[in-house]
């Protein structure tokens, strides 16, 4: 091969390459282009546990009010999923505390323990807009089959130590089967 040939050949697999390259690029702006946003989802979910007992608990610190008017209704065609609402409001909050709480089943399954807050990744939120002391938490991974559900809630410091919990009622009995 003469050194011109040996050029022309370079020339036209660079060009091949850049091309190829060139195409590659193209499909990946493009695909990135055409997908569309993810689907922003209004409520959060907890997911349900089985390690339900209470941490460490001080006794010295104050007990919130308890939790009223439980209720529950399935979420969904997906077994395992249903909504609790209740009714709660606490106007006074202890220096250096803040509110916590889990809702427990009777078939002994419960969520992690959640801050009192609707901020993600809380599953919490007013029910009624116009009832500030209405609220419901989304949840899922229930075990089928019929069950009460319970809210328990309890102060908690800064260090972490759980003050005492208080328990509601349990609401009717759901199948989220």
């Amino acid at each position: 091969m003469t050194f011109l040939s040996q050029m022309t050949f370079l020339s036209q697999s660079s060009r091949a390459a850049l091309a190829t390259c060139a195409c590659a690029t193209a499909m990946v702006l493009a695909g990135a282009l055409m997908a569309t946003p993810a689907q922003a989802t209004t409520h959060h979910t907890a997911k349900a546990t089985t390690k339900c007992s209470p941490e460490l608990v001080n006794p010295s610190f104050p007990a919130p009010v308890l939790a009223t008017n439980v209720s529950a209704k399935k979420r969904g065609a997906i077994k395992g999923k249903a909504t609790v609402s209740w009714n709660w409001s606490n106007s006074v909050f202890p220096l250096g505390y803040e509110v916590y709480f889990r809702i427990l089943t009777s078939n002994g399954q419960c969520t992690k323990p959640m801050i009192y807050s609707t901020g993600t990744p809380q599953c919490l939120y007013q029910k009624n807009a116009k009832n500030s002391a209405n609220w419901s938490c989304n949840l899922k991974g229930f075990s089928s089959g019929s069950t009460e559900f319970q809210v328990a809630l309890w102060y908690q410091s800064g260090s972490g130590a759980w003050g005492p919990v208080v328990y509601s009622l349990w609401s009717a009995p759901l199948d989220v089967k």
